[in-house]
């Protein structure tokens, strides 16, 4: 079983025994980097925050380019750090690492929702569902955006 799966089952210490052990074996990758950071970060008994943004920070800096560690880290600093400004760039690198990354197209809307850009939130939100069809994520943040944002009843669904 994964590590992932593991800790959605409570089996925290041995969730935590396999990210050590991948990390053992590939220090330096940053998708297991940004998954044990986000596993840490979770509330069990073993939440740990700074060494989870310890393991964000050198995924994102091994990473270069990789959208998906970029991406979990910007949730990380919005969600865990309450660090808006920091997300915003970390969705933003998202976006240009990958500009079909779902969590950067949504992270980076939401941010210049905040911003008061909404129509450049629409469209981000819009290239969501485009590039991602079948994803409820995706179609209901275009759908509650334009619901609470146009009142677009219509179109909302």
């Amino acid at each position: 079983a994964t590590p992932t799966l593991l800790a959605q089952h409570d089996d925290v210490k041995l969730a935590d025994s396999w990210f050590s052990a991948a990390l053992s074996k590939s220090p330096d990758d940053s998708r297991v980097l940004s998954m044990y950071g986000v596993f840490l970060a979770a509330n069990h008994a073993l939440t740990d925050e700074d060494k989870a943004e310890t393991l964000h920070r050198r995924a994102v800096t091994n990473a270069g380019a990789c959208a998906g560690a970029l991406g979990r880290y910007a949730e990380f600093l919005e969600m865990t750090q309450s660090d808006v400004e920091g997300a915003g760039e970390m969705f933003r690198r998202c976006h240009e690492a990958d500009a079909l990354n779902l969590l950067g197209l949504l992270g980076l809307a939401a941010m210049n929702m905040r911003s008061g850009r909404p129509d450049v939130a629409q469209t981000l939100y819009r290239q969501a569902v485009q590039a991602h069809p079948d994803d409820a994520n995706a179609q209901g943040a275009l759908g509650s955006f334009l619901f609470n944002v146009h009142h677009d009843r219509e179109e909302a669904g």
